[in-house]
């Protein structure tokens, strides 16, 4: 597919700017800050000349070429560009799915987990209680910035309902999808069931994120309400005319319902172990669960751990590197869904830093070897596309994993546990369908003691989400047992939390 578009930008006007004006969506981790250099365009005509941030980004055969930074740009004439768009494919599902033709006399539900990152759907037959299909799709507001609070400070300066009409359009887009793949079911889905974080089902509802961007953290909502499906989404009724939408509740402004829906998911709180729930992603949000009470905390990990904010970072999309061995001097990488090389996700930066770690190539501090130090580790993919790993890479890196890793040290000694003391450890999120506790031990991302008593469970959050459409009354009743038991740790501003960052930094 090409993904390659061209538009004529105006004189006098910030080029990314403008393309959010025509609601074109071009990737922009760092939310126009200059940081990321990933809103990559390229001048086909006019004049444009280069920014001392293209400098930063661009080769000087680059720059002849015309690839310039979209945040940076602002032509005095008008000019006409080259972008690409984002893949829309996003790889995020861990479930069993049938793949059954629907029989249409039963009754339908779709599951969502909204993520910072990515959009998780599941088509389910509640009255067999399975699952029939599931996809995922970016969250396209990813170009206010790819973590929260870079769009809750877009919210709160006048962009929320931008905000929340690319919440819908992408929602309604991936329904509108499966309404089409399965002809007649639009009348038979009769619940939607949505999980997310706190922040997310504020820009679906249009809730003001005044509250969310500084403590005390007062959110307007943490969910539980019930919609009309044609109230929520405004005038569409033809697409699912006999739909209600239910938005499961969550524990905090940073401890949503993604991890209540996860917790519940696995029944972890009426289980007879002392357990670590750790939900990685754009946040790291955590939660200890033992003797009939949970501590629950967040970290800012920042979008590394799901590709942003790499140079070579992408989602979990198709053709994103998700896995590295060395085999015989020979590096060997594993892409999702087997496609051309488009990038390394975040379980593809954990394992081919193990690997570098293991071999030498860095040191503890997280420094690349001589050889490497200057010009980055080159990753030689089958296909002959060259990405590269950089120092600035492996820095994003590291305060991602430190922040997780802080959060789970301080969080257990709180709760006065030891490494030990852990039956299980339930890593979930996007991360985790794919995250091998061997590779995240090896970086420090899990302290090596929990090694063998780590899973990783998938997106946990959609799979709640479904169990809720199975059995509503069963899943609120186990939510809001969740939530009565919770206790929220800020670890923020703590110094124990900051002296154990400092600490986890390293290897």
């Amino acid at each position: 597919m090409n993904l390659k578009k061209r538009i004529i930008c105006p004189a006098n006007i910030n080029i990314l700017k403008y393309l959010q004006l025509q609601k074109i969506i071009i990737s922009s981790p760092c939310g126009g800050n200059g940081t990321c250099g990933k809103c990559k365009i390229r001048l086909i005509a006019g004049n444009l000349m280069p920014s001392e941030t293209d400098r930063k980004f661009f080769k000087e055969e680059e720059l002849k070429s015309g690839y310039r930074l979209a945040c940076t740009a602002v032509p005095r004439q008008n000019v006409l560009i080259e972008y690409k768009m984002p893949s829309d494919e996003a790889d995020v599902i861990s479930m069993d799915i049938t793949e059954e033709v629907p029989d249409l006399t039963h009754r339908f539900g779709i599951a969502i987990d909204i993520g910072t990152t990515t959009i998780a759907v599941a088509l389910a037959d509640i009255d067999d209680e399975k699952v029939i299909y599931a996809d995922g799709i970016t969250n396209h507001q990813n170009i206010y910035g790819a973590d929260v609070v870079s769009r809750v400070v877009a919210a709160n300066s006048g962009h929320l309902k931008e905000l929340q009409g690319i919440i819908k359009k992408d929602i309604l887009e991936i329904v509108e999808r499966i309404c089409k793949k399965y002809g007649g079911i639009s009348e038979k889905i009769c619940d939607i069931v949505i999980s997310a974080n706190t922040t997310m089902q504020h820009f679906l509802q249009g809730y003001s994120c005044e509250g969310l961007g500084s403590f005390p953290f007062n959110p307007i909502s943490l969910g539980g309400e019930t919609y009309e499906f044609n109230l929520l989404f405004e005038n569409t009724k033809d697409i699912l005319p006999n739909a209600k939408v239910r938005i499961l509740k969550g524990i905090s402004t940073y401890v949503g319902a993604d991890i209540t829906s996860g917790i519940m998911a696995y029944d972890i709180v009426n289980k007879n172990e002392t357990a670590l729930f750790i939900d990685l992603g754009t946040n790291g949000e955590m939660a200890v669960i033992n003797n009939g009470r949970i501590t629950v905390a967040s970290t800012a990990a920042g979008p590394a751990l799901e590709g942003g904010n790499l140079s070579c970072g992408v989602g979990s999309i198709g053709g994103a590197i998700c896995g590295v061995k060395y085999d015989n001097n020979e590096f060997i990488y594993q892409t999702i869904n087997d496609l051309e090389p488009a990038g390394i996700c975040g379980t593809g930066v954990i394992e081919l830093i193990s690997v570098l770690l293991e071999n030498g190539i860095i040191n503890n501090t997280g420094n690349l070897s001589e050889e490497y130090f200057e010009r980055g580790f080159e990753i030689n993919t089958l296909k002959g596309i060259k990405l590269v790993l950089t120092m600035g890479d492996i820095r994003e890196f590291q305060l991602a994993k430190g922040a997780i890793r802080a959060g789970i040290d301080t969080l257990l000694k709180r709760a006065g546990l030891k490494y030990l003391d852990i039956d299980k450890v339930y890593i979930s999120g996007g991360l985790g369908t794919r995250l091998k506790p061997q590779a995240a031990g090896a970086v420090g991302l899990i302290p090596g003691e929990l090694i063998d008593s780590a899973i990783s469970i998938g997106n946990s959050s959609l799979q709640g989400a479904v169990l809720s459409l199975y059995n509503p009354q069963e899943c609120n009743d186990k939510i809001e047992q969740i939530i009565g038991i919770s206790q929220e740790d800020f670890l923020g501003n703590d110094e124990e939390f900051r002296n154990n960052f400092i600490e986890s930094m390293n290897f």
